[in-house]
């Protein structure tokens, strides 16, 4: 006999219900998306223990016809597409016809559910995926979808499941997400009978993200706003003072879907990266609107990663748009909580249903400039002229400024003036040797600079194979000449492990290698903490502070400048 058989029906459709179903924070995103699909306004998700005992989530959607309910948990049972050409132009959260019949087929669930246009509901129960109960019901126009003992039929998922805090830490974050990407809808979150989250539903993001992350983050958030063609990327920022050391702050909607996006984070992490320790993450919530064609969404089981027709133009745009924000705030680290920048209501330009774009952030929209954002354009809230009055500890310059009282640490602010020198544009992007220098880069240099020599010849790298182990350097960029031949030796390491089909991680990997030497140079080039500074090489640093990228912060991403306003002075002496 042979050895291949196909599986039974109900061995098949647990298999499905494990890709869809990983845990209860699956079961809870699932229903939610399944509500906002159905134009919920309202959304209640009430939670037992880790959602093993109970997840209910009750909608005031459309609701479902009663001689549709039993078909909705059949697999692949769906009323968002119709034919594959529907698959290149989703608007929708769920439309995979998997999300019931995945959790009916592990759990004992119930639908309650009436169209408001139908004098009756009905109600439906089943236990793995079988019809049990089913009869019309009174109930409220929506529907209300009870899951009981989730994974009671497939003990070995249990087993692999976390602690009960931690499957309700990721409920929460689940729901946190949702609410985020639709302000405009209320959602309220119960676990054990405790309220955790409650939004108003008002369209207004800030709101939604005080009440989610905290009323201080959320005033002290600067709006981003920005178009390019048919795309647009918006959003609120956290100030990099409010950076985090997890990544759970940074959250990415694309077309309403909250999901993992991994050009928009790295582009937003790449903006921060010069305002911020290496070690810490920044607060956004990033929205990105562009044609449903330009998205694909059916590349993973649950739906938590998206794919883009043209990720490196997505990015080169969500850069543009988080540097042209952070531009025009003030990133000075204060004593006090920060400024409260007005209402926002998120742009939405498509689809018709969700709400207008705000007025803070019609202000902002607009089309890029034409070639990149470089990061020797100046910023424009620029540093407030100061009159330095004094040292302190050999170590702080303290100066009086128009607003307050500036600290500013000199070796800090020493490192940002040197940095930018050694990034400066200068009129050849690369510099010639005196004579070529050969280098011992082993094989997997050799090979690497085999791969990846055109891409290194257009950041100024001048270099090509010798022999098995070593190449020989014509030239470097400008800005690390400096440094000597012996910096491609760790350059071409640091490229020999990059996949040969991804230019963009090279280009990266190589910009982000350069940067890091470029701040190492700084670091050892510039003045130290207890140096003694004459009233004029403090007023000549402030100066050459003022006029650098970020006088913010140091490359690291430590603050160079803390300012008392003259508010919080008046309040800590009590006037």
């Amino acid at each position: 006999m042979g050895k291949i058989a196909v599986l039974p029906s109900e061995v098949a459709n647990l298999i499905a219900a494990g890709e869809v179903v990983e845990r209860p924070a699956s079961v809870a995103k699932e229903l939610c998306e399944n509500a906002l699909d159905a134009g919920a306004r309202r959304i209640t998700i009430t939670v037992l223990g880790s959602g093993l005992d109970l997840i209910r989530v009750a909608d005031d959607g459309t609701g479902i016809a009663a001689e549709d309910v039993p078909i909705a948990i059949l697999p692949h049972a769906t009323s968002k597409i119709a034919g594959a050409e529907d698959l290149w132009r989703i608007s929708t959260l769920g439309f995979r016809g998997e999300a019931l019949a995945s959790i009916a087929a592990v759990s004992r669930l119930s639908i309650l559910t009436r169209p408001a246009s139908e004098p009756l509901g009905y109600f439906l129960a089943c236990e793995a995926g079988v019809v049990q109960r089913q009869r019309p019901q009174a109930c409220a126009p929506g529907t209300v979808v009870t899951v009981r003992e989730l994974f009671y039929n497939t003990p070995a998922r249990r087993r692999f499941l976390a602690s009960t805090q931690t499957e309700q830490t990721r409920i929460v974050q689940t729901v946190a997400n949702l609410a985020l990407a639709r302000p405009e809808v209320a959602f309220r979150l119960e676990l054990d009978g405790r309220l955790v989250l409650a939004t108003t539903g008002g369209g207004d993001l800030r709101a939604t993200v005080a009440a989610v992350w905290g009323r201080e983050l959320a005033q002290a958030c600067v709006p981003i706003g920005f178009a390019a063609g048919d795309t647009t990327v918006s959003g609120l920022l956290a100030p990099p003072a409010m950076a985090r050391s997890e990544r759970d702050r940074l959250v990415t909607v694309v077309n309403g879907r909250p999901v993992y996006s991994r050009p928009v984070i790295a582009a937003v992490e790449a903006s921060y990266r010069e305002l911020i320790p290496p070690d810490r993450r920044p607060a956004a919530v990033i929205y990105v609107d562009t044609p449903p064609e330009n998205v694909d969404v059916n590349v993973h089981p649950t739906k938590r990663e998206v794919r883009f027709r043209d990720e490196r133009k997505l990015r080169t745009i969500t850069e543009e748009a988080v540097r042209a924000a952070l531009a025009k705030t003030d990133l000075v680290v204060t004593g006090a909580a920060g400024k409260y920048h007005g209402e926002y209501s998120r742009a939405v330009p498509v689809p018709p249903m969700w709400p207008a774009v705000g007025e803070e952030v019609a202000g902002l929209l607009r089309e890029p400039e034409a070639g990149p954002w470089t990061e020797n354009v100046p910023h424009e809230g620029m540093l407030a002229p100061l009159v330095p009055l004094g040292q302190l500890a050999e170590t702080y310059i303290v100066a009086a400024g128009p607003d307050g009282l500036y600290i500013i640490d000199q070796h800090a602010a020493h490192e940002r003036i040197m940095f930018d020198r050694l990034a400066a544009p200068v009129p050849s992007a690369s510099q010639p040797l005196t004579a070529a220098a050969r280098v011992e880069v082993g094989v997997d240099g050799v090979a690497a600079c085999r791969e990846y020599a055109t891409v290194l010849g257009g950041l100024g790298v001048d270099v090509e194979p010798f022999d098995s182990e070593s190449v020989l350097v014509r030239s470097l960029p400008a800005a690390i000449a400096a440094l000597g031949p012996g910096v491609v030796r760790d350059l071409l390491a640091e490229l020999s492990g990059a996949p040969a089909d991804q230019a963009d991680s090279v280009l990266d990997s190589t910009a982000k290698y350069l940067r890091a030497r470029r701040a190492l140079a700084a670091c050892h080039a510039v003045t130290r903490a207890h140096d003694k500074l004459s009233p004029q090489e403090m007023a000549d640093l402030i100066t050459q502070l003022r006029n650098t990228t970020h006088p913010y912060a140091c490359p690291h991403g430590r603050p160079t400048v803390i300012r008392l306003g003259l508010d919080e002075l008046g309040r800590r002496f009590g006037r």
